[in-house]
Order: structure tokens, then sequence, then C-alpha cells
């Protein structure tokens, strides 16, 4: 098994309290409806900042969580949710899902002693739970977070669960 907490611990530890990004883009609907539908099924917290697409951007309101899925897939409704997640039994610590259109979205986390190396798994079991569903998305470490030698070491790392975890 890959020591995926040696190989990308700095990227969730190295700057306490930073706040960067993980950019999901090129997402089916299936599997943004599977992302977001486990992340509101599994989760320990819950805040929804969801707005409508059309200025002014009035705050929208989904009662239903099966909804909240179709509301984003039909594109109207964009912003965050910020949960506390479980997956495969770990809970994450809290990220944000920024939706930004039908097809893709970025998570937000802060960095920090919080993360640990269970926590870096179940975030990285996360990813590839939604590659089984869409094996196109393309999940990469935001370009204005981080530099290219970190972005290469989270793609390198990504590939390698992967491949252990479907191999």
């Amino acid at each position: 098994m890959i020591d995926l907490w040696e190989r990308v611990s700095p990227i969730f530890t190295a700057v306490d309290g930073a706040q960067p990004e993980i950019s999901v883009e090129n997402i089916s609907a299936g599997a943004m409806r599977y992302l977001i539908n486990h992340v509101l099924h599994q989760s320990k917290s819950l805040d929804a900042g969801l707005r409508g697409v059309q200025p002014p951007h009035p705050e929208v309101m989904v009662t239903l969580p099966d909804a909240v899925a179709e509301v984003v897939l039909q594109g109207l409704v964009l912003g965050p949710l910020i949960v506390e997640t479980r997956v495969d039994g770990y809970t994450l610590p809290t990220i944000g899902l920024f939706f930004l259109d039908t097809d893709a979205l970025f998570i937000s986390y802060q960095m920090g002693e919080h993360w640990t190396p269970l926590s870096v798994m179940a975030l990285f079991e996360l990813f590839r739970m939604i590659k089984t569903n869409d094996s196109d998305v393309r999940i990469r470490l935001s370009r204005e977070h981080f530099n290219g030698s970190w972005r290469v070491q989270f793609d390198t790392a990504l590939r390698d669960y992967l491949a252990e975890r479907v191999g």
C-alpha cells in the first residue's frame, strides 16, 4: 500500500489555517449526483449557502436532501455546501463543496493538524468513489494555491492510490 500520508501530508498541513482548493472538473451528472447525495446523507454537520444563478443571486432553500443534486444539475444554483462528511466510517475535517457549474466544483479545506493519515485516506477514498462513477472526471490541486511540484505530487499520489484500490 502506498504511503499516502508521507506523500501528500504537506498539502494538508503545511500552512496552518490556509484554505486551498482542489478542483473537480468535467464531472458527469451521475458522478455529481452521487457526490452530493453521499455528502448530504453521510454528514455530521451541514451548512448550505446555495444561491440562485441569476442576479441578484438570492439565497435558495432546498428542504429535501435529494433535491439538492437536481437543482445543481439543472444549473439553478451555485455556491457552497459546508460539510463534515463521513467516508468509510471516518469523518473528514470540514470541507466546502463550491458548485461552479453543472460539471465543475472545487473542494475547499483548511490546512492544519486536524488532517491525519486516516482523514487524508478518507478524502482520497471519496475521490476514488467519484472516479468510479466517472473515469473522465479531473481532480487536481488548484493552480492558484499550489506550485507545479505540489500539483504533480498530488496527481501522482492520486493516480497511484486509484491504481492500487482498483487493481
